[in-house]
């Protein structure tokens, strides 16, 4: 290969250097924390097997789903805005796509 169409990659600097030497080294004080933790010096790990829950039934009130419902909702306000008069649907249906790209609700009415 050719010296002047040699690609030198530069190594990483001294911040990037001792980074990795940290973070190995607080690497390998876990991995020893973990192997000569207060739990594997003979000392006794306590497992325990819960019990299961039991079921308790529902009482009849809690069974009688109803099958209708009448529901009152509150009076609501609308206000709309008309953004143009056209002369044929098609550029009606256009300029509602377009703002409804947007995220409003257009749409075309008659």
């Amino acid at each position: 290969m050719n010296e002047e169409n040699k690609r030198v990659y530069p190594s990483g600097g001294f911040p990037g250097k001792l980074l990795t030497y940290a973070m190995l080294f607080f690497s390998l004080v876990l991995i020893l924390a973990g192997l000569f933790g207060k739990n594997t010096r003979g000392g006794e790990l306590l497992v325990q097997v819960m019990a299961t829950p039991e079921p308790t039934l529902s009482t009849d009130v809690f069974d009688e789903t109803p099958e209708t419902r009448e529901i009152t909702l509150t009076t609501t306000t609308w206000y709309a805005i008309q953004l143009g008069a056209f002369e044929n649907e098609a550029s009606a249906k256009e300029m509602a796509i377009e703002y409804q790209s947007r995220g409003a609700a257009g749409y075309v009415f008659k």
